[in-house]
C-alpha cells in the first residue's frame, strides 16, 4: 500500500492526496466530495481564503505572513473549525467502518488533534498565519512519516507472511509428491521382503587331554 489517507480536513488544508484500496473507494470518494464542497462553498470562509491555502501545500509566502486575525476573520475560524471536525469524523468513520489498520485511525485522530490546537492558536492570537501555516507545514511531515512507518511496518509482515506461506506450501507439495510416489510402489505389488543374513556364529574348542570339547556363540 503506497498511498496516503488523510482525515479529509487535513487533506485538503495540507494539499496531499489519498487511495488507500483498504477502505471502500466510493464511501471514501463521497466523503471527500462532500467536504471538499463544504469547503469549496461555505461562504463563511471567504474572508481568511487568501491567508489560509486549501488545498495546497503552504507557500514560502504564507509562512512568512505576520498578521494575527483580526475580528472579521476569527469567524471564519470558527466555521473551519467546524467544516474541519465534520470531515474529520466522517474520515475517521469511514476508516472504521472498513477495518483499516487502527495505526491509520490514531494517526489520523493526533493528527487532526495537532491541527484543531493550532488553529485555536490562531483564534486567540496566540500565533500568527505564518506561523499558522509553519504548524502545518510541520504537522504534514510527521503526518507523512508515521504513515509511511505503519505502511513498512505493513509490508514487512505481509513479506514475512508470504515467505511463511510460500515455504508451507513447498514443504506440501513435497509431502504431496512423496505419497504419490509411495501409493505407486504400493499399486505395482506386495512390497518384497529382503532376504535376512544368516546369523554369524563363532566356535571355540579347547582340549583336555584325550578329550575336545567345543562351543559355537
Amino acid at each position: 500500500m503506497r498511498a496516503i489517507i488523510f482525515s479529509f480536513i487535513f487533506l485538503l488544508i495540507s494539499g496531499c492526496a489519498t487511495n488507500n484500496p483498504t477502505i471502500g473507494k466510493r464511501m471514501w470518494d463521497e466523503q471527500l466530495a462532500t467536504c471538499k464542497r463544504n469547503f469549496d462553498e461555505d461562504s463563511r470562509l471567504a474572508p481568511i481564503r487568501d491567508k489560509v491555502s486549501i488545498g495546497s501545500q503552504p507557500t514560502l509566502a504564507e509562512q512568512s505572513q505576520t498578521d494575527f486575525a483580526n475580528d472579521l476573520e476569527r469567524p471564519a475560524l470558527l466555521a473551519l473549525d467546524e467544516i474541519y471536525l465534520n470531515c474529520s469524523r466522517g474520515s475517521v468513520d469511514v476508516l472504521t467502518k472498513h477495518n483499516s489498520n487502527p495505526a491509520y485511525i490514531n494517526i489520523t485522530q493526533t493528527t487532526g488533534a495537532a491541527f484543531s490546537d493550532a488553529l485555536l492558536k490562531l483564534y486567540q492570537r496566540e500565533i500568527t498565519y505564518g506561523q499558522f501555516a509553519q504548524i502545518r507545514t510541520k504537522i504534514r511531515a510527521t503526518y507523512n512519516q508515521r504513515w509511511v512507518d505503519v505502511q513498512s511496518a505493513e509490508y514487512a509482515e505481509h513479506q514475512a507472511s508470504a515467505q511463511a506461506a510460500e515455504q508451507a506450501r513447498v514443504v506440501n507439495q513435497m509431502t504431496n509428491r512423496e505419497l504419490i510416489e509411495y501409493g505407486g510402489r504400493l499399486m505395482q505389488g506386495p512390497t518384497q521382503v529382503p532376504p535376512v543374513a544368516p546369523r554369524t556364529t563363532t566356535t571355540n574348542c579347547k582340549r583336555y587331554g584325550e578329550t575336545m570339547s567345543c562351543t559355537t556363540q
